[in-house]
């Protein structure tokens, strides 16, 4: 298996999670099954074009970030904010996560 299909599996799954959302309610919100969303975030499937670019659209990140391009944490930006060096570590990773997972203009 490639490494961009883990990557991939693994971000469809954070997405969701980042958006605040169950399983139940992003299948509903995409129009699929419960059990065929879990195969894109639990199994070894690469996410179809149509299902990565709703999932984009309603968790609110980049179709770029769920196919796995570009980093999986954004330090730079995070850094850039003022009084980011007061968060802890586990504050300021959420944050670079979220950061690179959002939409760039293009």
């Amino acid at each position: 298996m490639e490494e961009c299909e883990s990557v991939v599996k693994n971000r469809c799954k954070e997405a969701r999670e980042q958006a605040g959302l169950s399983i139940g309610q992003a299948s509903r919100m995409l129009g699929c099954g419960i059990d065929y969303l879990d195969l894109f975030e639990q199994r070894d499937l690469i996410t179809p074009d149509r299902l990565r670019i709703m999932m984009a659209e309603k968790y609110g990140c980049s179709e770029e970030w769920l196919k796995g391009e570009g980093p999986d944490m954004d330090y730079a930006t995070i850094k850039a904010i003022k009084g980011s060096e007061d968060l802890c570590d586990h504050d300021r990773d959420i944050l670079a996560k979220l950061v690179a997972s959002l939409p760039r203009k293009k």
